[in-house]
């Protein structure tokens, strides 16, 4: 890393009451993430419906945020699942 640059923060953003906290004191510091990460998983029906209006929040305020989501591809366990919930 050159001088003066940083490495890129990430944020992982579980749609809970501390890390929702979280990033929202990091922009009222100025310290806005280079992204905020949410896993796409089964969720709590509250957490579904907080999600949209937090990520709408965190774009007004401009935190890049993105849903990701694993796909697996080789599977170790047949026949394959795709969450813990199918375990």
């Amino acid at each position: 890393m050159s001088a003066g640059s940083r490495a890129p923060v990430v944020a992982a953003w579980g749609a809970g009451t501390n890390s929702t906290a979280m990033i929202i004191e990091l922009v009222r510091r100025g310290e806005i993430p280079d992204m905020t990460l949410l896993a796409a998983m089964p969720e709590q029906p509250h957490t579904r419906r907080l999600i949209p209006f937090f990520r709408q929040w965190m774009d007004d305020h401009g935190v890049p945020n993105e849903i990701v989501e694993y796909q697996a591809r080789f599977f170790k366990h047949w026949p394959p699942y795709t969450s813990l919930l199918d375990a």
